[in-house]
Formats: C-alpha cells, sequence, structure tokens
C-alpha cells in the first residue's frame, strides 16, 4: 500500500469512467465537468487516505511488533551422537 501504483489504476479508470459519462450524449455540458471533477474528487479521497495514514502514521495501521521468532540453543550434550 505504499506504493503509488494502486493509486495510479484507480485514477485511470476513474478518468476512464467520467469521459464515459461526460461524452455518453456527444454534448459536454458544464455542469458534467463540474460532475465529473466532483466524481473524481470522491474517488481518489479515500485511497490517498489509506495512502498517507500508511506512508505517515504506520503505527495507526499495524497491530504492534510481533516478538521475535523463538530460536532453539542446540547443546553439545542435547545431540545424539556427539
Amino acid at each position: 500500500m505504499r506504493a503509488y501504483g494502486p493509486r495510479l489504476v484507480v485514477l485511470v479508470f476513474a478518468l476512464g469512467n467520467e469521459w464515459l459519462d461526460m461524452n455518453r450524449d456527444r454534448l459536454v455540458e458544464d455542469w458534467e465537468k463540474d460532475a465529473a471533477l466532483h466524481d473524481l474528487w470522491n474517488t481518489m479521497l479515500a485511497p490517498t487516505l489509506l495512502l498517507l495514514v500508511v506512508r505517515f502514521a504506520p503505527s495507526l495501521t499495524s497491530r504492534g511488533s510481533s516478538p521475535p521468532p523463538r530460536r532453539f540453543r542446540v547443546t553439545a550434550g542435547a545431540c545424539p551422537g556427539s
């Protein structure tokens, strides 16, 4: 989630969708441009906020640090044949 790639994919699909919405009747009116910008804003808001939270406040998204894995020590007397 720290990369910009997923966000760019969402933006490309949202731009394509808004272009199709505006050019549906082959007549682009001012209100359609405003509505398209509003829709783009709403579409990109959640991915942008998630990106910023993960990037600048990772402690909010993690469950805390997990303890390091246990490592077993092999002592000289514990191995058969030693």
